[in-house]
């Protein structure tokens, strides 16, 4: 049985998230995440991160600190890159 859920935009202003994480799969055979949901969550404000733009993605939760998220192409761009660019 296929579910299909998506995210309500009230729903994502209720949460107020400040970053979106998407994790694309190699192929994508789902096309996620769906143009619609970055649209609500890109209009809602958050910082959006995905694997297959951003490379591994790495959040730190630290006490008493903001949330820390690190991309990997950003922090460690390979040698033919001159300077990390993204869509985001």
């Amino acid at each position: 049985m296929a579910v299909k859920l998506h995210l309500k935009s009230d729903f994502v202003q209720a949460v107020g998230a400040q970053h979106a994480v998407f994790m694309v799969g190699y192929s994508n055979r789902f096309k996620h995440p769906k143009p619609l949901i970055e649209k609500r969550f890109k209009e809602s404000g958050a910082s959006m991160y995905r694997s297959n733009y951003h490379g591994a993605i790495k959040i730190d939760f630290l006490k008493d600190k903001p949330i820390q998220i690190n991309a990997w192409r950003h922090a460690k761009p390979s040698y033919w890159q001159d300077e990390y660019t993204s869509k985001y």
